[in-house]
């Protein structure tokens, strides 16, 4: 009878445990610090990479004609839903930005942003002189805002070699580019991939990060201005550092090889 006693009062014991250990747990639920996990797109090892680019548009003055990883060309494709969902909120429209975009995906190790080249032509009459490259890394938002250096070929033109305040600008330390029309130039981040990693270790793993999207604006000789989202527009004789767009169907001469999508 006493050993009945004895199991009847250690199950008791045992219930009463985990009625406790429950009620604990769902007290302390609420007090729980969720963390942010920094996700690593594709293979889990950190083996595959993407570069996102815009597809050139019509009125566009550079194109991207290849990208190379390491000397290599990457042949370009359609970006899959989970790299447009690093790009945008989940409920806006896939398709359009599907058919808008380009793709470039590759197995690639740490050294990837050091190893990457993009081939760009100049589809105008005119002469370009500097090219910005601003390199977004949309995976960065997993522990803050999105970090989007920009790496920067060739010096300004003296016109525009302003801030928007009037002051001059100071000199940069980029060699000379000129890219004259129809022709093809190879712009290697070999010297910025550090810079682009130390940006991204200031945040977070680099290991965790596999995506860059590029976008791009264009200066020309006669320090006309191009950006992807605002167009052409002149420098401002009056107001040096300040510019007027032109109007918005302006191309500067007729097109160099076949019309873009």
């Amino acid at each position: 009878m006493s050993k009945l006693l004895d199991r009847l009062t250690l199950v008791a014991l045992c219930v009463l445990g985990a009625v406790l250990a429950s009620l604990l747990i769902v007290e302390g639920w609420h007090r729980v610090r969720v963390v942010p996990i920094v996700r690593a797109q594709g293979d889990p090892t950190g083996g595959n990479k993407t570069v996102l680019v815009n597809k050139t548009r019509r009125l566009d003055p550079i194109e991207v004609v290849k990208v190379l990883e390491g000397g290599k060309e990457v042949a370009p494709g359609d970006p899959s839903q989970d790299d447009l969902n690093w790009l945008m909120p989940k409920d806006l429209p896939l398709r359009p930005a599907r058919q808008f975009r380009t793709a470039y995906k590759f197995p690639a190790g740490e050294s990837w942003l050091r190893d990457l080249s993009l081939v760009l032509l100049n589809r105008t009459s005119k002469n370009i002189v500097h090219v910005s490259m601003h390199v977004t890394f949309p995976e960065t938002t997993a522990t803050g805002p999105m970090l989007w250096p920009t790496v920067r070929f060739g010096q300004l033109p003296d016109n525009v070699a302003f801030f928007v305040s009037g002051e001059a600008m100071p000199p940069r330390p980029e060699e000379p580019i000129f890219l004259e029309p129809g022709e093809e130039r190879t712009f290697p981040l070999v010297e910025q991939g550090p810079h682009l990693r130390k940006a991204i270790e200031g945040r977070q793993p680099f290991s965790t990060v596999s995506m860059c999207y590029i976008h791009f604006e264009a200066t020309f000789d006669d320090g006309m201005h191009w950006g992807e989202v605002g167009g052409y527009s002149d420098p401002d004789p009056d107001h040096p550092g300040r510019f007027t767009p032109t109007d918005m169907t302006y191309f500067p001469g007729p097109l160099v090889g076949p019309p873009a999508e």
